[in-house]
């Protein structure tokens, strides 16, 4: 699944984040810290403790561009941890924002991606957390009418 990460990074990294992402954030508590940490940080190397934060992009602030330019981190971070990401909140971003409408070869990777981490992960997982895997691939993949 590298070299599908990879060429998520390439192909993503058209989308910038918007100047002013930081300015977008709550002043309270430590969300601007982080928001300018995420500004000024290479999308590869951002910590995985701060990950969860770009999946803010859209729900608190953000849109759609913003959550295209950290789509390849949260991606991989899933892929590497799904505790870190899990996939019910990353496909939930990605029905909000359009998903549907993106370029077709940004589509078919991201469900390359997906498909290939499920089928790593159906060997893996206790009972329960499969279930709730499951939930999550069928509403990416509008699986509703066959599950």
């Amino acid at each position: 699944m590298e070299k599908e990460i990879s060429e998520l990074y390439r192909l993503f990294k058209k989308y910038k984040l918007a100047p002013d992402f930081a300015s977008r954030c709550s002043p309270y508590g430590e969300r601007r810290e982080v928001a300018k940490y995420l500004e000024h940080k290479s999308l590869h190397h951002i910590e995985m403790e701060v990950v969860d934060y770009c999946l803010k992009a859209i729900y608190t602030m953000g849109d759609e561009q913003d959550l295209k330019y950290f789509l390849p981190r949260l991606i991989e971070s899933m892929v590497i941890d799904h505790s870190l990401v899990n996939s019910w909140s990353l496909f939930k971003k990605l029905k909000m924002s359009g998903f549907e409408q993106w370029e077709t070869v940004e589509q078919k990777l991201i469900y390359k991606i997906c498909e290939q981490h499920f089928i790593l992960k159906l060997n893996g997982q206790s009972d329960g957390m499969l279930s709730s895997m499951l939930d999550d691939y069928v509403e990416l993949f509008d699986l509703e009418p066959f599950y």
